[in-house]
């Protein structure tokens, strides 16, 4: 069995699978299993960085010689489009939010940690060559529309690249399959929801009209070389961010009330629901909820004059003291996914 070699990606295969919690050790990749495979549009081109660095003595008008430096860490950032069952991909966003149990009703719940640790392979295809990024950990997570789906893009820092695997293999590539390559997230199937954190649970009346969403999840990774290695150690985080950008299509009196609303820092809580028609098992539906218990509002109503006004609102997630009405159990930002996922994300 051989790497394709025509130049599309039409041709080429992905896959990620989490390094063993107990066993697992930075710098040392595993191999992926067939069902590590992921459904991407673009695998965000990891790519070595480890540069020249010419000698800079006396008595040489032009450098004669040089030396390759300390392997940078590479970061790269896959683009998909969000499927109600994402498989491995789930697993690198229950890794960067740090906490997923066991699915109980078809439902995972995965939610902020103080702090991560997780981390995976990676592997991709290029013509007759196999990239693996040994050990990369996921730091950013973005949501936004386009064309009518739900697109995502996950952001990883890998310690290198190599292209020498003896673990992941052509034969390895070839054997990937997928969760399910059907039942990506519409926006004709979204509903977004706020009100004041201190209010009522969330209901339909709390429906807000919406044509545009920009979520993000960010948590800062360092990258630090030590001695006796040439790539970087496992990251530790120095804090995170987490934003959300709507934007209301038909610029209103009650739009722009919520001047008064940034005025008096009144926090909101919100939740992102997309809901399928196909069902997982009896009357479950497949389903993505992104919940905010906290939010405050870090700009003034933006509604520049146009033909037609849009008005765009900018928050920026806290933690909330108690979990809000309707978000028992959750302080933080949460994510909860609907599927035939069978064991924990992080497992």
């Amino acid at each position: 069995m051989t790497t394709p070699i025509y130049p599309s990606k039409r041709f080429y295969r992905a896959g990620f699978k989490l390094t063993p919690a107990d066993t697992g050790e930075w710098g040392t990749g595993i191999a992926l299993v067939p069902a590590s495979g992921i459904l991407i549009e673009n695998d965000g081109n990891p790519t070595l960085k480890q540069p020249y660095d010419p000698h800079d003595d006396i008595d040489a008008i032009m450098a004669l010689d040089g030396d390759l430096g300390p392997i940078g860490a590479v970061d790269f950032a896959p683009d998909f489009a969000e499927r109600y069952d994402p498989g491995p991909l789930g697993s690198m966003i229950a890794a960067l939010f740090g906490t997923c149990p066991v699915p109980s009703a078809s439902k995972s719940t995965i939610d902020w940690a103080d702090a991560v640790s997780r981390f995976g392979t990676f592997a991709s295809e290029r013509p007759g060559t196999i990239i693996e990024v040994t050990s990369a950990m996921p730091m950013k997570y973005n949501l936004k529309i386009a064309g009518g789906l739900l697109k995502g893009s996950i952001g990883l820092r890998g310690n290198t690249l190599i292209t020498d695997s003896a673990l992941n293999t052509a034969a390895v590539m070839l054997a990937l399959t997928y969760q399910d390559r059907g039942n990506r997230i519409k926006f004709s199937e979204g509903v977004l929801r706020m009100n004041a954190e201190i209010g009522e649970a969330l209901a339909s009346t709390d429906e807000l009209e919406i044509s545009d969403i920009d979520v993000g999840y960010e948590r800062t990774l360092d990258d630090v070389h030590e001695a006796g290695s040439e790539s970087i150690i496992l990251p530790k985080e120095k804090g995170f961010k987490m934003t959300v950008k709507i934007t209301l299509p038909r610029t209103s009196a009650a739009n722009l009330a919520y001047l008064a609303t940034f005025k008096a820092m009144a926090a909101q809580k919100m939740d992102i629901v997309f809901t399928s028609p196909n069902i997982v098992s009896e009357a479950i539906h497949y389903g993505r909820t992104y919940g905010f218990p906290r939010l405050k509002l870090t700009a003034p109503p933006a509604a520049p004059l146009a033909d037609i006004m849009t008005t765009v609102l900018t928050f920026e997630a806290e933690e909330a003291a108690e979990a809000p009405d309707g978000m028992t159990g959750h302080v933080r930002p949460y994510i909860e996914m609907v599927n035939k996922q069978a064991t924990g994300y992080l497992a």
